[in-house]
């Protein structure tokens, strides 16, 4: 069996830290970055992600922003991203995520299926 590759970005330890903790499993190698800046220099290293889940509201970079910039690069296209938002927006800022390359929203706080 492989690994799935997700990276986790968000500014608050304590949420990554929470994402991590629900996703504890051998099936998932968890890669964090606490910013949008902080992604982005993952990624031009490691492209090998199956996953990327993104807070929305950052500090700097937005989740839409380093969205639309992770998807300027070819190598990073295919990649999957999930936004991760504690408010909820209005269609229009959904729209705005979803142009930006999102193929979902999760909303805090995060309930998981145990």
């Amino acid at each position: 069996m492989s690994t799935i590759k997700i990276l986790l970005v968000d500014d608050r330890e304590d949420n990554l830290m929470s994402i991590e903790t629900i996703l504890n499993s051998s099936e998932y190698q968890i890669v964090k970055a606490n910013s949008g800046r902080h992604a982005l220099q993952i990624l031009l290293k490691e492209q090998d992600f199956s996953l990327i889940l993104m807070d929305v509201k950052m500090p700097g970079l937005s989740g839409f922003e380093t969205a639309s910039l992770i998807y300027e690069r070819e190598k990073l296209k295919k990649i999957p991203i999930i936004f991760i938002t504690a408010h909820s927006y209005s269609d229009e800022n959904v729209y705005q995520g979803y142009k930006a390359g999102a193929v979902d929203y999760i909303y805090k706080p995060i309930k998981p299926n145990f």
